[in-house]
């Protein structure tokens, strides 16, 4: 299964199927976008992304993760987002800094809210429903 990218402006660089990217529709908006901002620390990147898709499954959400990788010199990300098929990947040309890579993956999302992550975080059993539901107060 092909890895869908987006360039630096967000635009698709790949497009994904809808079974590929498990959105019904292009204009569907989801409740979550997952941002995970990465530069160079491959070897956290896997344990992230398995909790959070892990809690999105948990929690019913109708969600999108991207990661936004910051022109890591190190290229081994790539197999690692390639492990889990509903994950976009997001490729800056340059390193600017955590906050553009925050904004990048927000302009790749169409959600109610989003959720920023670095990639040494792994989401507890029960987290993300319970955020959600507090947001929703």
């Amino acid at each position: 299964m092909p890895l869908r990218t987006t360039d630096r402006h967000g635009e698709a660089a790949t497009a994904p199927t809808e079974e590929q990217s498990g959105a019904s529709s292009s204009t569907e908006c989801l409740d979550l976008s997952i941002v995970i901002v990465h530069w160079n620390v491959a070897h956290l990147l896997a344990g992230c992304i398995r909790s959070v898709v892990a809690e999105v499954e948990r929690s019913g959400l109708a969600a999108s993760v991207v990661v936004v990788d910051s022109a890591s010199p190190d290229r081994c990300y790539l197999d690692i987002v390639r492990a889990f098929p509903g994950v976009d990947l997001l490729e800056l040309d340059e390193n600017r800094g955590y906050a553009a890579g925050c904004n990048a993956g927000i302009r790749c999302g169409s959600s109610e809210a989003v959720l920023l992550l670095n990639p040494d975080t792994e989401l507890l059993p029960g987290w993300l429903r319970t955020l959600w539901e507090t947001l929703r107060i």
